[in-house]
Parts: C-alpha cells; sequence; structure tokens
C-alpha cells in the first residue's frame, strides 16, 4: 500500500476533511460536488452550462478574492436515470450527503406557477461565517435563458455562483434590501439612503404607483415609495457581489479597508449587518482559514478541471463487529445480533454487497462480500456470530481485515466498527490509523462507528470523523435498539442504491408488567405517509402477546401473514405494503414475567411523487469537543423538520440528549428567530446545550410533533426563511397530527475542564433590543427586550447593566460620539406573563442618566461581555430641499430568496421579556 506523508493528510483535514465536500489546497477548491436531481430530464445542454458557468466564475472568484481563489476540480454527478455513457467515470464516494450545488428540477405548485424553491438560494441556519448546508439551482435557471434573465443576462450566472459561494463557503449574507426591512432608512448624517452597498451606487427614487417622486412622511419616504440604480451608474467597478448581480459594474465584494466606492455600508438593515455585527463580507473572507492559508497568485490558469461521474458498481458495507467476552454482559451481543438482523433484513439495499468481520484478540472473515438479494439477506442473518468468547479486544485488526476484504477497488465502500470497549491488545487503532487513512485517500472508504457503552475507545471516533463517518452511541442499560443507528448509516448507500429512504415515527422502550395485563399504545400515520409501513419489535422473552389495529379497525397479530418472527434473534417485524393514515393502536401483553421490548415504526411517503414531512436533528459543531473555562460559543442543537424544500412551521420538537454521567437533559427546541435560533419560520429548530456533566459521549434524541396548527410554509425554503418576491395565495397549509423520531449523531467531548463556577458560558447577545417610546417632555426613553439566559439562552439572566448613552442630536441628527461613564445600573426582570397593566408603573424603575436633551438615543445595554445596540427611529420631517434617496425595488428577481421575516414576540412560557424599563436622558 502507497505511503503518504501525515503532514500531508493533516493538511487535507484542515481544508475540509476526507470525507467531507469541498477542499481547499494552492488557491484551488477542489473536489465540488455538483449533483444532480434523478427527476432532472436528461440534457447535454445543462452538462455544457455547468462547465460554461463554473469556468466564467472562476476567473471571477479570483479577482473577486484579489487572487486568493478559484475553482480548481469540479465534479459532475449524473443520476440513474439518465443514459449511461463511456465517457462517465464511476462515482468514488460521491453523493448527496456531500454536495456542494444540487441542480433541482423548477417546480410548479398547481396555477402557482413561481415556486419559491426554483430561485437561486443557499441555506444557512448556523449563522455569520458559518459554512452552509448547499447551493441550490434548478435545470430550468442553467438552460433556459428566459429563466436566467429574471437575474440578469446569461453571463450574469457567474455571478450568481459567486454569489451564492460566498453564503456557502464564507457564511456571508444578502446585502439587498429584505422584505421584513425597511427600504430606506435615515443614516446617522440625517440623510435618506436607500439599503444597498456601497453608498457609491447612485439611486433615483420614484412612486411605484404613480412613477412619479417621492413625498416625504414624517421624515421618511412614504410607502409607496422605491429606487433604483442609475442605469449611467457603468463607468467603475464598485458596489458588492452580495448585492445585485444585474448591476455591470459589481465584481467585487464590500470591504472596510478602502475609503472609496467599495466601503462597506455599515448602516444599512439587511441581513449581512444584522447577522455579522455590522461586519463587511471582506472582512469575513479575510479571516477565514481558506484566506489565511494561501498566498495571492496574480497569474495563474483558473480554468476547473472536470470529471463527471455515474453511479457503476454497487456499494460495499463490511460490518466489523466486537466480540471480545464483555459483550456477553447487559445484552450487548443479542442488541448486537437484533441490529444487524433487521438492518441485514430491511435496511440495506439490495444492490449493495455486504461482508462480515468479527474481532477481539484478533480478526476474522466471517463472511465475504455477498450481493443483497432475497436469498443472501438469509445468508448473512445466518452468518452473525452468536457468541462472543474472545479476550481482549483489537479494533486495529478489525479494520486491517476489512481493508483486505475491500481491496483495492473500494470506491464507495463503508465499514461500520461496533464495539463496546477500549482497545487492549495490538494492533490498536493508533497503530494501524495511518495506514486506514492512506486507503480512505485513496478510495474515499468511510468508517462509521457504534460505541456500545461510554467504555467503547475514543480513537473509533475519531476516525470516523476524519474520514467523514458517523458516530453513535448505545446505552445497553435503557434497552435502547440499534436500529436507528444502523439505518441512518445505511441511509449513506442508500442513494448510491437509489433507494427511498422511509420516514421514523416512534422509537420507544416500554415495559410490560407481568401477568397478562394489557399495554396499549397508539401512533398516528399522518397522510404524507402510507406505504411499507415497518413496525420492528426486540424483546428480551418470546412470552409475549403483540395485537395491531388499523384505523378502520382491522387486527392483526403474531399469527398475521403481515408479522414474521425470529425466537432467535427475539424479534418480530410487523409489514403492510399499503397502511391507511389514522390512529393506530398497538396492544401488549405477556404471561410471564414483565419484560422490556423495543419497537420502532417506520413509513415511506403514501404517494412516491410526493415527498413526506421529514425530520433531521444534528449538531452544530459534530467534532471532538474541548469544555474548558475559556468560553466559546455553545454548542446548538438542530432539528430540521420539513416537506421536501418547505419547512413546517408551529410543530412542537423536544430533545433529550443522553450524558455520559446517565443523565438526561431535556430541551426544547423552537424556531422563533430568538437566541439560538437564527431565522423564524424557517422550519429549522434550534436550542443552545450548555449541560457537560463530564468527558464522554453525548447523543439527542429529538420528538416532533404536529398539531392543528402546525402548517407548511409555501412561501419559504427550509434553513433559509421566505423568499424575495414568493406570493403563493395558499402559503399556509394545514399538515394535521403527525410524529416524528430522529436520533443524532454523538459528539465527544475529549477535554473538560469547567470554571469552578459550573458556568461555561456568558449569557446570550440581545437581539432584539428597542426603544418604544421616547417622551421628550419627560426626557426618557422606554426600552423592551426579550431576557437572555444565564448561559447563552439556557436559565434566566437577572441582572443587567447599562454602560452607555450615545446622543443623537436633534437638529443635526448626527451622533456627538459622547458615552456617558455610568455603570452597574441594575433592574429586576419581570415575566411577560405576570405584569398587570395597572402595576406596571410601578414595577418599572426609572434610570436617571443626565446628558443633555436629544430626540433619539443610541443605547448600549451589555450583559457580561454582550453588548447589544439599537437606535430609535426618527419621527421630524426632513427638509424638502435636502437630497432625498429612497429604496428601489428590483424590475428583476433578487440573487436567492429573501431573509426572514422579523421575529415573533417571545412565547411567555419560553422567554421572559423586559418592558417599559425607563431611561432618563
Amino acid at each position: 500500500m502507497a505511503w503518504i506523508n501525515m503532514a500531508t493528510f493533516l493538511l487535507l483535514l484542515v481544508f475540509g476533511g476526507v470525507g467531507a465536500r469541498v477542499t481547499f489546497s494552492d488557491n484551488a477548491y477542489n473536489d465540488v460536488l455538483v449533483y444532480i436531481h434523478p427527476d432532472v430530464h436528461e440534457d447535454d445542454r445543462l452538462l455544457d452550462n455547468i462547465k460554461k458557468t463554473f469556468t466564467s466564475a472562476s476567473a471571477l472568484l479570483h479577482r473577486a478574492s484579489r487572487n486568493h481563489f478559484y475553482f480548481g476540480a469540479v465534479t459532475i454527478y449524473i443520476p440513474h436515470t439518465w443514459t449511461a455513457k463511456k465517457v462517465y467515470e464511476d462515482v468514488v464516494q460521491e453523493s448527496r450527503d456531500n454536495m456542494d450545488v444540487l441542480i433541482e428540477p423548477s417546480r410548479t405548485d398547481g396555477d402557482y406557477d413561481d415556486h419559491p424553491s426554483n430561485a437561486p438560494f443557499t441555506p444557512n441556519f448556523k449563522g455569520c461565517k458559518q459554512m452552509g448546508e448547499y447551493i441550490h439551482l434548478t435545470n430550468t435557471f442553467m438552460v433556459n435563458d428566459i429563466e436566467a434573465a429574471k437575474y440578469g443576462p446569461r453571463e450574469k450566472a457567474r455571478i450568481v455562483l459567486v454569489h451564492e459561494w460566498a453564503h456557502y463557503r464564507f457564511g456571508i449574507f444578502d446585502e439587498y434590501p429584505q422584505p421584513s426591512n425597511p427600504l430606506f432608512y435615515v443614516s446617522s448624517e440625517g440623510k435618506i439612503e436607500a439599503t444597498r452597498c456601497s453608498l457609491a451606487i447612485k439611486v433615483q427614487f420614484y412612486n411605484n404607483e404613480t412613477e412619479e417622486g417621492c413625498d416625504i412622511v414624517n421624515g421618511l419616504p412614504e410607502k409607496a415609495c422605491r429606487f433604483r440604480e442609475n442605469s449611467d451608474a457603468t463607468d467603475s467597478s464598485f458596489g458588492s457581489l452580495m448585492y445585485k448581480q444585474n448591476i455591470d459594474q459589481i465584481t467585487e465584494f464590500c470591504t472596510d479597508d478602502s475609503t472609496g466606492e467599495s466601503l462597506h455600508n455599515r448602516e444599512a438593515p439587511n441581513n449581512q449587518n444584522d447577522r455579522c455585527g455590522s461586519q463587511s463580507a471582506w472582512e469575513i473572507i479575510r479571516a477565514h482559514d481558506d484566506f489565511i492559508n494561501s498566498k495571492a497568485k496574480s497569474t495563474i490558469d483558473t480554468t476547473p478541471q472536470f470529471r463527471v461521474v455515474k453511479k457503476k458498481n454497487p456499494p460495499k458495507i463490511v460490518l466489523v463487529l466486537d466480540l471480545s467476552g464483555s459483550m456477553n454482559y447487559s445484552s450487548k451481543l443479542i442488541k448486537l445480533r437484533q441490529g444487524c438482523y433487521s438492518f441485514l433484513s430491511y435496511t440495506v439495499s439490495e444492490c449493495s454487497e455486504v461482508g462480515i468481520i468479527e474481532f477481539s484478540t484478533t480478526a476474522k472473515t466471517k463472511q465475504n462480500l455477498t450481493r443483497i438479494g432475497e436469498k443472501s439477506r438469509v445468508g448473512l442473518v445466518n452468518a452473525l456470530p452468536s457468541t462472543a468468547t474472545g479476550v481482549s479486544t483489537s479494533i486495529g485488526s478489525g479494520l486491517i481485515e476489512a481493508l483486505k476484504m475491500l481491496g483495492d477497488y473500494a470506491y464507495g465502500s463503508h465499514i461500520i466498527v461496533v464495539s463496546d470497549g477500549e482497545e487492549n491488545e495490538k494492533p490498536k487503532i493508533p497503530e494501524v490509523k495511518e495506514e486506514v487513512l492512506c486507503h480512505v485517500i485513496k478510495s474515499r472508504a468511510i468508517v462509521h462507528s457504534i460505541a456500545i457503552t461510554q467504555n467503547a475507545s475514543a480513537d473509533i471516533d475519531q476516525l470516523s470523523h476524519d474520514t467523514g463517518g458517523q458516530s453513535y452511541i448505545v446505552n445497553p442499560d435503557n434497552t435502547e435498539s440499534l436500529n436507528a443507528k444502523f439505518k441512518n448509516i445505511g441511509k449513506s448507500a442508500a442513494d448510491s442504491c437509489h433507494q427511498e429512504i422511509a420516514s421514523d415515527l416512534v422509537n420507544q422502550q416500554i415495559k410490560i408488567p407481568g401477568g397478562k395485563p394489557k399495554l396499549k399504545k397508539a401512533f398516528v400515520l399522518d397522510a404524507s405517509l402510507g406505504r411499507d409501513l415497518l413496525i420492528i419489535f426486540q424483546f428480551e422473552s418470546n412470552d409475549f402477546l403483540i395485537k395491531i389495529s388499523s384505523p378502520n379497525g382491522n387486527p392483526y397479530s403474531k399469527h398475521s401473514e403481515e408479522f414474521s418472527c425470529s425466537h432467535e434473534f427475539m424479534a418480530c417485524h410487523f409489514l403492510l405494503a399499503h397502511a391507511e393514515p389514522g390512529v393506530w393502536t398497538i396492544e401488549f401483553s405477556t404471561s410471564g414475567e414483565s419484560q422490556t421490548i423495543t419497537y420502532t415504526v417506520e413509513a415511506k411517503a403514501a404517494d412516491p411523487s410526493v415527498e413526506p414531512i421529514e425530520a433531521e436533528i444534528l449538531w452544530k459543531s459534530p467534532g471532538p469537543q474541548n469544555i474548558s473555562s475559556v468560553p466559546e460559543e455553545p454548542q446548538k442543537l438542530y432539528a430540521k423538520v420539513k416537506q421536501g424544500n418547505l419547512p413546517i412551521i408551529d410543530a412542537s420538537v423536544r430533545a433529550i440528549v443522553e450524558t455520559p454521567t446517565g443523565e438526561d437533559i431535556r430541551l426544547n427546541l423552537a424556531d422563533n428567530g430568538v437566541g439560538p435560533d437564527a431565522i423564524a419560520n424557517d422550519g429549522v429548530y434550534s436550542a443552545d446545550f450548555v449541560s457537560y456533566t463530564s468527558a464522554g459521549r453525548y447523543q439527542a434524541k429529538a420528538s416532533v410533533e404536529g398539531s392543528g396548527s402546525t402548517t407548511t410554509n409555501k412561501n419559504g425554503i427550509v434553513g433559509f426563511g421566505e423568499i424575495s418576491g414568493a406570493n403563493n395565495p395558499e402559503a399556509s397549509k394545514k399538515t394535521g397530527s403527525f410524529s416524528r423520531t430522529q436520533t443524532s449523531q454523538s459528539i465527544q467531548v475529549v477535554h473538560y475542564n469547567p470554571d469552578p463556577s459550573g458556568k461555561l458560558y456568558p449569557p446570550a447577545r440581545i437581539s432584539d433590543l428597542k426603544v418604544t417610546r421616547v417622551d421628550q417632555s419627560n426626557f426618557t426613553a422606554t426600552l423592551e427586550w426579550t431576557a437572555v439566559g444565564e448561559q447563552a439562552s439556557i436559565g434566566q439572566d437577572e441582572e443587567y447593566y447599562v454602560i452607555g448613552i450615545v446622543v443623537i442630536d436633534e437638529k443635526n441628527r448626527s451622533s456627538t460620539s459622547t458615552i456617558s461613564n455610568l455603570a452597574h445600573i441594575s433592574f429586576t426582570t419581570i415575566p411577560d406573563t405576570i405584569i398587570d397593566k395597572e402595576e406596571e408603573e410601578e414595577m418599572i424603575p426609572t434610570l436617571y442618566i443626565i446628558i443633555g436633551c436629544a430626540s433619539c438615543v443610541l443605547v448600549a445595554l451589555v450583559t457580561v461581555a454582550i453588548v447589544a445596540n439599537i437606535k430609535c427611529r426618527r419621527t421630524n420631517e426632513i427638509s424638502p430641499e435636502e437630497p432625498q434617496e429612497v429604496p428601489y425595488v428590483n424590475e428583476q428577481p433578487e440573487i436567492g430568496p429573501p431573509p426572514p421575516t422579523p421575529p415573533p414576540p417571545a412565547k411567555p412560557q419560553e422567554h421572559w421579556r423586559n418592558r417599559g424599563v425607563r431611561v432618563m436622558f
């Protein structure tokens, strides 16, 4: 096997990782994956235009990044629905899981043709400076000049791509006016400005109803006022690529290191300023690892190299199973056998090849790679190990045996390692890691891990992370099933096999009392599901009865043809090809001793052409964690709830985080745009996680429930929010009741050294501070904001300190730059739900800060080290003789979707509101 310098490997890890998506080295973005959806009709023009667009965008990116970046190598993934051609190479490890660009077919929704997901967009719900999910384009945009013309002439597609790449790679946001924000504002210099970047872009105003000039009402342009860029402003290169792609002169990003025409407009009310603390796009790019680890190269060929790939060979899956003696305790071996039994019987696709390796002191092949079919499934199940007699544990020997089984041609392969203990026998993982990684770099094989107990070697989690694999933890003490873990890993191979994935409804453990008392459970099969209803039961003793009843009363027992039971594996499977929606019930009983039963419920879409409601739970930072007394941004837990690309809003999302000490931490996830949730109503529900208990593995299980108030937002995109120009008159569609369950990957805390106080993080930034009233006669301003947590958004912080007020002069409407020197003026938070209007005046303290008269104040509130600024709205009119600049409505749709709507008022049961706090100035 060829040896690779480990420094080279570490360099690959720094710029994306072996199993990651795009990688970066020597100024070039390589391994960029363009994934064509199977529903896109075969069209050679699409391939040609992908290549042309990336080639021209590469040159523009190089120029805009000041000679630092370009597209080096791009791979185009051809779907299985297209005709095979000799020029297509085989897939290595490319799949939808690691795509950078997704090309989907344009969509319609009945008579509503302008579907929001037809616009170019890049979901990013993790926030500023965080990599996005993927870039979304449509085949129509790529091949139809009329559709592309909505975003400028065809040659402007390169700017669209660079614009979206900046969203995706660097975590920066749009600088054009947002539908939920003012299209105009009054600057600190007292001028009416259009929301744009940079201010060097000249604009003219008009009334979009009369096409005449705009009136000024209460100091601001009237409601119907719009602005457009001057048509003759094309003689210079200025503006920002995050603003308008249809303006000819824009070829770079707004920056902070210029006093000229590309200077960032920090006051504009746009997503970039709101989410990135008014930093310019170039400030963020300049601080990115890609920029820091590269040098400008002005003379370079920026033409990308292209590969076009289509799956030719089946994916290979190798199960590497621990059979050391410790697997005999706490039913670990039977759980391993049950999980493998269900995986081989129902989860793994028939286009796959599966092999089995067992290890303890040494490793041996139990079953060579076998193509999955009806008969071979039985053979693989029979080959599963039934005893664990090993004395010691050498995971390294199992990995080496797996590499031998895969051979030199391991493209598309997956190694699944299941183990319960620390290695105590050579070769250990660190001793074979270099060999494994050499093989992985060559073939792009992926190593996944399932740890049974916290005692399992931490090295296997690190190896999974390094190769782009998944990691899970199973605690045998709570009778947890391995089914969900095997299924999540199996999804990685399912894409290569074009396999439809079932939605998970239930994953539950119950204790059945002895002596024949009946225990009933129910679940809802919603209307989006209905095919291949599969219920898997795993039990401790064969002495039990099950009765399943459909919504119309049809009964099914263990003797029904839909049931298949195995006494050897202590498992039963119920499979119904077509199931009716509604409430299903399961009745359990046993005549023997009490026992615990684990059961899972899943089903596929009722109509294969209509996407079902889906849920996914994930950590913001999936890699190894270092928890110390030095504050860093807290970990976040996200749950995506969607139907296709459309967000599901007003669902109930709860999560239980299992900790190494056995304590369960319960979290409520919200989609309200407050605290850890970046965007309201985008279908991504969020929560901070700060409750670490020790070093070890943490894993979350989410439960998602839909009710009568839950809806699908047809004007939005999951992870993005509402789309600019989306105007579906029936945007909200009731989902009805539904349930979904999902298990996250595990994260591992490798170092745990908390602050002696027990607090790891400061309170969250106050993001919605408002001046709700200014009383000039009494010289007071009334402030309102949502209370932050004691740590991040968790708990309740009870003291806040006003440390400064910046005065805006009434006559000149400009800041005097005077900062008061007051500090440590505190007040108590009051829950929104207990404020009595009649008692409110007595409960509100008045803070007397005498600094002079003003019509408006800029208030800076600080909680620990977190600063939130707010500038109140001016009400006095601008003189008609002053220059008037008013907002613009683009006659062509914007690049990508608009930002989300402002966060709704916080729910009383979830957040506290500080209301009516008066400051005297």
